[in-house]
C-alpha cells in the first residue's frame, strides 16, 4: 500500500467513526422504526343507533376474546394480548391496538395509529344506521268447521303494530270470555320482503292461555300471508296443517284461528 492509499484508508476510518450509522449494514438501515407512543391516538366514537357492545362483537371476528371489567367490554389487539390470536381482522384495520365498548354512554374508545382510527371510524359510521320502521297489519280470523266442511269465518281481532326492524313487539286483545296475544319480530330483507317470526296465543277467561303457536314466514313486498295458527282439533294432521298457516281439508267439528300479516316498510334503512 503506497502513502496515498494509506491516507485514503485513514480518512475513511475517521469518517466512519465520526458519522453515526454510516457504517451500519444495509439490513440494519432497512429495519423500520418501532411505533412510538407519540404515534398512538385515542378517540371516542359515539353511537346514535347501534349498541356499542353489539358493534364490538361484530367487529371482533377471530380477534381473540372480549374482556369485561367495570362496566366495559374490551378487545385488545396488541401482541401478546388478543392480537397474538388475531387471524382475520375483518373490519378492523392494521394499526388498531384496542377497542373498548362503553355501554354507559354507548360509545367506543379506540386506540391506535391516526390513519387506522380514522378508517375504523368510517366503518363504524356505516354500521351505526337507524333501523327501518315497519308497520304490521295483523288479522286473526276464526274458522268454524263442521262434519260437512267449513261453516263460516269471522275476524276476531285486527291490530296494527308499528315497530322497528329486528325489534320484538307484543299486543294483547281481550274480549270477554276470549282473546288473543300476538308477539311479532320483523326482519327487513334486501329485496324488500319481510321475514316475520313470533307467537300467536289464544286466550280464555281471565286471559288464561289456551293454545299457542310459534311461526316464521317471509312476506313479499306489499303482500299478505297467513303465517300460522292454532286449533282445538286433536287430529295431528289438522294441527300440522294449521301450524303452517293453512286451512285443513279434513271433516270434523273444530275451530281454527289463523294469523294473517301484511307488512309495510315505513322508513327504509
Amino acid at each position: 500500500m503506497n502513502r496515498f492509499q494509506c491516507k485514503g484508508a485513514l480518512a475513511l476510518a475517521v469518517l466512519l467513526a465520526t458519522v453515526p450509522g454510516l457504517g451500519a449494514s444495509a439490513a440494519t438501515q432497512r429495519k423500520p422504526a418501532a411505533k412510538s407512543s407519540a404515534d398512538v391516538v385515542t378517540r371516542r366514537l359515539s353511537l346514535l343507533n347501534a349498541e356499542a357492545v353489539k358493534v364490538l362483537r361484530g367487529l371482533q371476528g377471530d380477534n381473540g376474546a372480549l374482556y369485561r371489567a367495570e362496566g366495559q367490554v374490551r378487545l385488545d389487539l396488541r401482541p401478546g394480548k388478543g392480537g397474538a390470536q388475531a387471524k382475520n381482522r375483518r373490519f378492523i384495520p392494521e394499526g388498531i391496538d384496542s377497542i373498548v365498548a362503553l355501554p354507559a354512554d354507548n360509545s367506543l374508545l379506540v386506540q391506535g395509529t391516526e390513519d387506522a382510527v380514522t378508517e375504523l371510524a368510517s366503518t363504524v359510521r356505516f354500521i351505526d344506521v337507524a333501523p327501518a320502521s315497519v308497520r304490521l297489519d295483523a288479522q286473526v280470523l276464526r274458522f268454524d268447521f263442521a262434519p260437512d266442511g267449513l261453516e263460516g269465518y269471522q275476524v276476531v281481532s285486527a291490530p296494527r303494530i308499528l315497530t322497528l326492524d329486528r325489534h320484538a313487539s307484543a299486543i294483547r286483545v281481550s274480549g270477554g270470555e276470549s282473546g288473543v296475544a300476538i308477539s311479532l319480530t320483523p326482519r327487513v330483507n334486501r329485496d324488500g320482503s319481510v321475514t316475520v317470526t313470533g307467537t300467536l296465543t289464544l286466550l280464555g277467561p281471565r286471559d288464561q292461555p289456551l293454545r299457542k303457536a310459534t311461526f316464521a314466514g317471509m312476506v313479499g313486498r306489499e303482500r299478505s300471508l297467513f303465517v300460522g295458527g292454532v286449533t282445538d282439533s286433536k287430529d295431528p294432521a289438522v294441527i300440522a296443517v294449521v301450524r303452517r298457516g293453512l286451512l285443513p281439508q279434513k271433516p270434523g267439528r273444530y275451530t281454527v284461528h289463523l294469523l294473517q300479516i301484511t307488512p309495510k316498510i315505513i322508513t327504509p334503512r
